[in-house]
C-alpha cells in the first residue's frame, strides 16, 4: 500500500519532467493545487534537483513530519485563511467586481485541506484582518457557527486586487 508521502508526489507532482529542481516541485505542487503543508515540506527539501519521484518521497521522507495545524501560531494560520479567502475571491469575483465570499467556504476549505482549525481562531484572526484592512465585511446573524468560522460575510477591498 502507498504511503501519504508517496500518494502526495503521484498526485501533486503528476506531470513533471525529470531531474526538477526544488522550485520546480514547489511550483508544480502549487499548479496542481497541493495542501499548504506537502509544499511546505517541499520548500524544506534540503536537495537542489531530484532525478526521479522515489528521490522526492525518500527526501520527504526524511524530513521530520509538519506540525498539526494546532500547533501553528496564530500567524501561520492567519495566513492559511487569508490564502483560502483569496481562493474564494478568485472564484466569485466578476469582471471589474470585487471577489465575495462567506467564512463558512473559506472553513470547509481549509478542513477539506486537513488544517485543523480551533473553535473561536476564526472570529479572531477575521477581526485583525479586518482591523489590518486586509478584509472587510462583517458578522452575519449565524450565532451558533461563530465560535466554528466567524460567521463573516467577507468583502475582498478594492485595493486587493492591485
Amino acid at each position: 500500500m502507498a504511503s501519504e508521502t508517496e500518494k502526495h508526489v503521484q498526485r501533486y507532482l503528476k506531470g513533471i519532467d525529470y531531474p526538477a529542481s526544488k522550485d520546480e516541485l514547489v511550483s508544480t505542487a502549487k499548479s496542481n493545487e497541493a495542501p499548504h503543508d506537502f509544499i511546505k515540506q517541499l520548500v524544506d527539501l534540503p536537495i537542489i534537483e531530484y532525478s526521479d519521484p522515489e528521490r522526492v518521497r525518500t527526501s520527504l521522507d526524511g524530513l521530520r513530519p509538519p506540525r498539526p495545524a494546532s500547533e501553528l501560531v496564530a500567524d501561520d494560520l492567519k495566513e492559511r485563511i487569508m490564502e483560502a479567502i483569496r481562493a474564494e475571491w478568485g472564484k466569485t469575483r466578476p469582471s471589474g467586481g470585487v471577489g465575495t465570499v462567506d467564512s463558512e467556504d473559506v472553513y470547509e476549505r481549509l478542513i477539506a485541506e486537513g488544517v485543523d482549525v480551533p473553535q473561536g481562531s476564526m472570529e479572531r484572526i477575521l477581526e485583525k484582518l479586518r482591523d489590518e484592512g486586509q478584509i472587510s465585511g462583517a458578522p452575519y446573524h449565524a450565532p451558533a457557527s461563530i465560535p466554528i468560522h466567524g460567521a463573516w460575510s467577507i468583502i475582498e477591498p478594492g485595493w486587493e486586487r492591485l
